[in-house]
């Protein structure tokens, strides 16, 4: 209800406001201010956050409530509205034609046009039932387009210890020490139409500190969960993300896409070879870059434990140390979903490097182990990031090739990377 809520809204007195981050962290925001604000001082991310609930002073006078008292009348909006109504009959029966008719017929002050453009499908929404239905036809495919595997953003700290993977589809238990689509998909394909989805949703995956999934890390997360895909329904393109399907505008996608082309048309300031068929895996790839003489350093696989990652297997700082000591992350992905966990990756290493003197320490040791004169000591702060990313041979690295998800993870990390003064590139990998 809340894109129905801000048609009766005023933007300059918003009291309070919940929204959810679609980022790898899956962060919840609430924020209150008794006495009102103007919706610009919450500083709501346009692309990809979610305002769950609003609620702030009506800007309708036809109410009874708003008749009935000189003071302020608040409204507020989430799953429903809550709002006072008249006890007497016929003012009730007024009240709620007067409701009927903001809902279809007055537009949202524009300030607040932007909450209507990401929202998630209401419960018993009949479009539903043709996007599940899509989908469990993708999920019958060996290799679709528009489906990828996500972390889950409540598993997305413990994924890094996950020596195996717990998979249960629809009941059969299976071990896995490497996670892909391909892991679900052969699980899925087997199945009769109408049996997919509901297969995944009945069905589990747990992350396993051991080889041999005998010790969870966590509870097991519903499969589907594991899953996000695109689909378009006329003009929106609707976004499996989590098990809930969300309406994306087409306003939100030619803004989000203006703004990605900006980040892309970028021109790179270093080089990188192709990537070959000689190249079994990402490992191999970044090997053969930081080659004896090429001004890369090899980190790949190399982690940075500190005191406030003691609890884990460490952070990885990048894949390659760049020549001028760029931070640089390869990633080579058939589709685009897993860029949403390399984005959030890099910020993670950009912090502890930022904040953390051990790691920076770790991070020192470990080049001067292969390159003792190499430029860099503790004093080192990192100032450029960079993202190299091969969507293989039939993709290429655009705005419109990229998830719609991975495309708000990358606005968001760049945006954010930037406000710290960390200069941010992302550069496609030839094939």
């Amino acid at each position: 209800m809340t894109n129905r809520v801000i048609r009766a809204l005023k933007p300059a007195q918003i009291k309070r406001l919940t929204r959810h981050v679609l980022a790898a962290t899956g962060r919840v925001d609430r924020n209150a201010v008794p006495g009102g604000q103007h919706i610009r001082s919450y500083i709501v991310e346009p692309w990809g956050e979610i305002v769950g609930q609003l609620c702030g002073q009506l800007n309708n006078e036809r109410l009874t409530v708003s008749r009935s008292t000189k003071r302020p009348v608040t409204v507020t909006g989430s799953d429903a509205v809550q709002i006072a109504l008249s006890t007497d009959p016929a003012g009730l029966l007024s009240d709620l034609r007067e409701i009927s008719r903001v809902c279809a017929r007055e537009n949202p002050a524009p300030e607040l046009e932007f909450i209507a453009q990401i929202r998630p499908l209401p419960a018993g929404d009949p479009r539903a039932v043709e996007l599940n239905e899509r989908l469990d036809d993708l999920l019958g495919q060996p290799r679709p387009d528009g489906i990828g595997l996500a972390i889950p953003t409540n598993q997305v700290e413990m994924e890094p210890l996950a020596a195996s993977y717990e998979i249960r589809i629809p009941h059969r238990r299976i071990v896995r020490t490497n996670m892909t689509l391909d892991t679900v998909l052969e699980r899925t394909h087997r199945l009769p139409t109408g049996r997919r989805l509901p297969a995944l949703r009945n069905g589990s995956i747990a992350l396993c500190s051991d080889a041999e999934a005998q010790e969870r890390l966590a509870q097991p997360v519903s499969a589907n969960k594991w899953i996000t895909a695109e689909i378009p329904l006329g003009a929106l393109r609707m976004v499996y993300h989590e098990g809930q399907w969300y309406k994306i505008g087409a306003r939100h996608l030619e803004f989000l896409h203006s703004e990605i082309a900006a980040i892309l048309d970028r021109p790179p300031s270093i080089t990188l070879p192709r990537w070959t068929t000689r190249h079994a895996d990402e490992h191999a790839y970044n090997r053969s870059v930081a080659a004896p003489g090429s001004g890369f350093v090899m980190l790949d696989k190399t982690k940075l434990r500190t005191r406030q990652h003691h609890h884990s297997n460490g952070i990885e700082a990048c894949d390659l140390l760049g020549p001028q000591n760029e931070l640089i992350h390869v990633k080579r992905a058939e589709r685009s979903s897993p860029l949403s966990h390399l984005f959030f990756q890099g910020e993670v290493a950009v912090d502890a490097l930022r904040h953390e003197a051990d790691a920076r320490q770790r991070l020192v040791d470990l080049v001067h182990a292969q390159y003792p004169t190499w430029p860099i000591d503790v004093d080192f702060t990192p100032t450029k990031i960079i993202y190299a990313i091969s969507l293989g041979q039939t993709r290429p690295l655009t705005a419109t090739s990229l998830f719609t998800f991975a495309q708000v993870a990358l606005y968001r990390t760049v945006r954010r990377l930037r406000s710290d003064n960390i200069d941010v590139e992302v550069i496609a990998i030839p094939s």
